[in-house]
């Protein structure tokens, strides 16, 4: 299906392997320009060899959007490429372990938090700038079925953090509707990525003597009996960010989950 990408520039942060790849292949073969931002240069030179096979225009960018000047630098460099960025998909985030509790000190809630609440505000914050100048343009926020759900234990910090970004989903979809901007989040569940690589590792021996055996143990709950692939949350993203196929849908928070979700 032809999504209407074309000629569109998106920006993704935390973009370079898992689930931000999967999103920014998709949006290549899409044909929308991509720039992608991430910490490590090794997983984003890797992915720009990838995005070489679609014809389209890239950038990617090192760049720690914990740092606000960061953050503005690669807007800038985005900008100044490829265009005016028209599809924003806030990824960056990270930091399950299973091992955090409420007896955790400050500083451990607040690096979670630095790393999946502040990016989504402060980005958002730079790209709507231009957004609202241009009157349209999307942003997908990449949240968690654990934003809305209690699957386990010792991710209290991370699951707040990703509530809070369906609420600012929901709220932005208000506030942003006056300057033609939607604004809709995805909520990946069991996704094969390195994040849940290293999160299956705390389910050891509980669930599986390894990773693949946890994986097993935790996919038989599933209606799909799998993992998800970061291919399959990437063509969601690509879906709610077009204007052509997603135009009447704002404030949606859609769970890419195998049927884990599987309550009203």
């Amino acid at each position: 299906m032809d999504l209407g990408l074309k000629g569109k520039v998106a920006f993704v942060t935390g973009g370079s392997e898992g689930i931000g790849e999967g999103i920014c292949l998709e949006l290549a073969r899409e044909g929308a320009s991509v720039a992608v931002c991430a910490r490590r240069a090794g997983p984003l030179e890797a992915l720009g060899e990838k995005l070489k096979a679609f014809d389209a225009p890239y950038l990617t960018l090192q760049a720690d959007v914990t740092s606000s000047a960061e953050i503005d630098s690669a807007v800038e460099a985005a900008t100044a490429k490829l265009g005016p960025i028209d599809v924003l998909v806030n990824n960056a985030g990270g930091g399950a372990t299973g091992t955090h509790f409420v007896e955790d000190p400050d500083e451990v809630w607040e690096r979670c938090y630095a790393i999946n609440l502040w990016p989504c505000i402060r980005v958002t914050r730079r790209v709507f700038a231009q957004m609202k100048e241009r009157r349209s343009g999307n942003v997908v926020i990449i949240s968690s079925v654990g934003g809305h759900t209690a699957g386990w234990p010792g991710v209290s910090d991370y699951s707040s953090a990703k509530g809070a970004q369906l609420l600012l989903t929901k709220n932005w979809a208000l506030d942003f509707a006056p300057y033609g901007i939607r604004v809709n989040a995805v909520n990946p569940g069991f996704i094969r990525t390195p994040l849940w690589e290293a999160l299956a590792k705390d389910f050891i021996p509980q669930r599986g003597n390894d990773i693949e055996e946890v994986f097993k143990s935790l996919t038989a709950e599933l209606p799909a009996r799998r993992m998800g692939t970061p291919a399959e949350v990437g063509r969601v993203v690509a879906f709610l960010g077009s204007d052509l196929a997603a135009g009447f849908i704002t404030g949606a928070c859609w769970d890419v989950d195998g049927g884990y979700t599987h309550k009203i």
